[in-house]
């Protein structure tokens, strides 16, 4: 999607982003609101 884990994780503790913990080094995140982030916003 382009989007970076560094955005995916400041978006998820942000409250942005829904995450679910899978176990002590794992998070899951739903492809279609990882698509959602990922929307270009129109340029000026």
């Amino acid at each position: 999607y382009g989007v970076s884990e560094r955005t995916l994780r400041r978006r998820i503790a942000e409250g942005r982003l829904p995450a679910y913990r899978v176990g002590p080094r794992s998070i899951r995140v739903s492809a279609e609101d990882v698509a959602a982030l990922a929307k270009r916003i129109p340029s000026a």
